[in-house]
């Protein structure tokens, strides 16, 4: 008779996107004269690594993971419309496993929210630590009149990017998968003048971010599956006199999304979104599926490990 040990590796309260899924492996392995065996919960801190290893009479390997959401982007004095964080990417993945191995992981955090406002210095949201760290947002700027004469602040910036959630086997250093995080979202620049939002993490591929109202600046693109590309930061605003918008951090995965760049530099003109990054699953597994994590801007990710006898 197969026995499902849970053990719940976590930052903060699994989502209830994560509670579904392992519902539906529960369900699964209930259709196979399953019962289900004591859970031992152990938390860890997003971007702290942690290692697992198989138990006894282990036969596979279930694994519920997301990434981290992209976080929002920030607002000049006169807007309350900031583009906000992607959803990160999440995989439910079976693999086929042994006692006594072992596996190592990371949960993706959060990228950070960018500041609101006028008056607040209008530095980009830093990116989600993780199994590969989310890309910072561009930086919101102010110019003088003078090409050149431009000042960090006081206006906003863009949203980092959602960090990945990985898992590997041994000392392999090729993940057996990898939930990406969210693109950040841009910066709004005037009132209706909204920022675009961050891209969704992979599915497998991620989205592209959104452009920015008022003829804005372009969303990034998302990651492409299977890569090992980095995720790029969102790109500072360019202006020559006034206020120029910062751009979305992308996310990261395997295969990371793009930042924002740089684009139109007319006044009013929001920041895009960073691309969210791609999620993967290595070839070989024994069933897989890509899915969503619920909308939230700086969520951290999570992981969900099930020992299958």
């Amino acid at each position: 008779m197969h026995i499902l040990n849970k053990i719940i590796a976590r930052a903060g309260v699994v989502s209830g996107a994560a509670v579904l899924a392992i519902g539906a492996i529960a369900a699964a392995q209930s259709a196979a004269s399953a019962s289900v065996a004591g859970t031992v919960t152990a938390s860890t801190a997003c971007g702290q690594p942690f290692n697992l290893t198989a138990p006894r009479g282990t036969i596979q390997l279930a694994v519920v993971a997301y990434g981290g959401n992209g976080g929002s982007g920030g607002a000049a004095a006169s807007s309350n419309d900031p583009g906000q964080g992607g959803k990160a990417g999440g995989v439910t993945v079976t693999v086929k496993a042994k006692p006594g191995q072992k596996f190592h992981g990371v949960i993706g955090c959060g990228g950070q929210n960018a500041p609101q406002g006028g008056g607040v210095v209008g530095t980009g949201g830093q990116g989600g630590a993780g199994f590969e760290a989310g890309a910072n947002g561009g930086d919101g700027w102010y110019c003088i009149g003078i090409p050149g004469a431009c000042i960090n602040g006081p206006d906003g910036s863009g949203g980092g990017g959602g960090g990945s959630t990985g898992l590997t086997k041994g000392t392999s250093t090729t993940p057996l998968l990898v939930a990406a995080g969210g693109g950040g979202g841009g910066e709004s620049m005037c009132a209706g003048s909204s920022g675009g939002s961050g891209g969704n993490g992979g599915n497998p591929k991620g989205a592209a971010g959104g452009t920015g109202a008022e003829n804005g600046d372009p969303g990034g693109l998302g990651g492409l599956a299977g890569s090992a590309v980095l995720p790029t930061n969102g790109a500072q605003g360019v202006e020559v006199d006034g206020d120029a918008a910062g751009n979305g951090g992308g996310g990261a995965g395997y295969g990371g999304g793009q930042g924002g760049p740089s684009g139109n530099a007319a006044d009013c003109s929001s920041g895009g979104g960073g691309g969210g990054g791609a999620s993967y699953v290595a070839a070989g597994s024994v069933s897989h599926k890509y899915t969503q994590a619920p909308a939230g801007n700086g969520n951290n990710g999570s992981m969900t490990v099930i020992w299958v006898k």
